[in-house]
């Protein structure tokens, strides 16, 4: 069993990760420690239904694993973001 020590070093790493190496800020999140965009919590395996991602700058996120159906990511700047993997049903690019 994890202790709340534990959890905070954990979280203070992964923390520390995503400021040396940015492009791995996704493998960090986990269901208790989400990158949270616009309100939805974003993490390998997420199922985030109908996510209005339009208009963001999302370069360099790791959105790989991620369930993303209807999602609309129209004017978003996705310059080096890794969706390989995810799920996009109906995802709307334009």
């Amino acid at each position: 069993m994890i202790n709340k020590s534990q959890n905070v070093l954990a979280g203070f790493i992964a923390f520390f990760l995503s400021v040396l190496c940015p492009t791995f800020e996704l493998f960090a999140q986990t269901v208790f420690n989400p990158l949270v965009i616009n309100g939805l919590h974003i993490y390998p395996g997420a199922y985030v239904p109908d996510a209005d991602l339009s208009g963001l700058d999302l370069k360099g996120i790791n959105f790989s694993n991620v369930n993303f159906p209807n999602a609309n990511f129209a004017g978003s700047n996705l310059e080096g973001a890794n969706l390989s993997n995810a799920m996009l049903p109906e995802a709307n690019f334009t």
